[in-house]
């Protein structure tokens, strides 16, 4: 089926990956193709004209390019006026997003009607706002089916990461999900995580990357 076509070029002439949305599933889909230069005010421009309002499924795959700050904005200016959103892929691994940039996209984003969450943010600068910015989207989530979130090597600490799963929605949750080799995670986090994992009868997958991290026999 087709659907809307957002598309630019870079200013060195070399055509840019394309954005994507269709109506008919409500689906954005954006994938940065290895060896294409994505900058900052690139990927910004990519997201013009997105009908937001009408946007269920979002899968961005912007791992390895120079974004920033400008394109976390209007990834929200697009999140924003969803509220149905159903299904979030969100991937900035080896990006420069920092802490602000990165929390930025789930700004004033409503959750409530998630069922999926993967969000991958290796080797990037997130932190305490991020990690608080993940907890307030889900915390509606009461029909949250998937959580994948990927923090490994970023600079966040056992405090932060335990604050996501304050008040987490567990009375659906199948697959959970978290990658936290080499950081600085600890008992709070393992101690959030079982508050997690404890009620919800309905898992199937559980997989925990603890490499890296002072986590104790405890």
């Amino acid at each position: 089926k087709l659907g809307f076509k957002a598309r630019f070029f870079a200013r060195s002439g070399v055509a840019a990956p394309m954005a994507t949305f269709d109506p008919s599933t409500g689906r954005l889909r954006f994938v940065a193709s290895e060896g294409t230069p994505v900058d900052d005010e690139a990927g910004c421009r990519l997201f013009r004209d997105i009908p937001g309002s009408q946007l269920r499924v979002v899968f961005l795959l912007l791992q390895g390019t120079t974004i920033g700050a400008l394109t976390c904005t209007a990834v929200n200016a697009v999140l924003k006026p969803a509220k149905g959103l159903e299904d979030i892929l969100l991937n900035l691994s080896g990006t420069p997003v920092d802490d602000a940039a990165a929390s930025s996209v789930f700004d004033n984003v409503a959750g409530t009607e998630l069922r999926e969450f993967r969000l991958y943010l290796k080797d990037t600068k997130v932190g305490a706002r991020t990690c608080t910015a993940v907890q307030t989207l889900l915390k509606p989530a009461q029909g949250l089916e998937e959580f994948w979130l990927g923090l490994r090597g970023t600079p966040v600490d056992d405090e932060m990461v335990s604050t996501i799963f304050h008040d987490f929605p567990v009375g659906k949750l199948r697959v959970f999900k978290l990658f936290v080799k080499d950081t600085k995670i600890g008992a709070l986090t393992c101690a959030a995580a079982n508050a997690v994992l404890k009620p919800a009868e309905g898992l199937e997958d559980i997989l925990l990357d603890l490499d890296g991290t002072p986590v104790d026999d405890a």
